[in-house]
């Protein structure tokens, strides 16, 4: 029975199985490469694996970067820094004698 009315059922079964596996088994389940031996790839699924394997990382070595590079560490800013958390690290040590 067909009901028309009904939502398209959205096939689960793969991201499921999916989802049960590591990081990195299911970035090369989901690229689409079988590591059976004797098996044939596509073009598509070798250039996943490349793409995962030096692509990714590169981008977010990148990304980092340009985060990094942002973030304005001068030796006078650095000095700031740690004479603030020198004085947090003694405020939080003193005894406490309101008690």
């Amino acid at each position: 029975m067909n009901d028309s009315s009904a939502p398209a059922r959205v096939p689960t079964d793969r991201l499921i199985a999916y989802s049960r596996l590591e990081a990195p088994q299911f970035a090369i389940a989901l690229i689409g490469f079988d590591a059976t031996r004797g098996v044939v790839n596509s073009r598509e699924a070798i250039d996943g694996l490349r793409f995962f394997f030096a692509g990714a990382p590169m981008a977010c070595f990148l990304g980092g970067l340009l985060i990094v590079r942002g973030y304005p560490l001068t030796s006078t800013r650095h000095t700031e820094l740690r004479t603030k958390l020198a004085g947090r690290s003694a405020a939080n040590s003193a005894p406490n004698r309101a008690s």
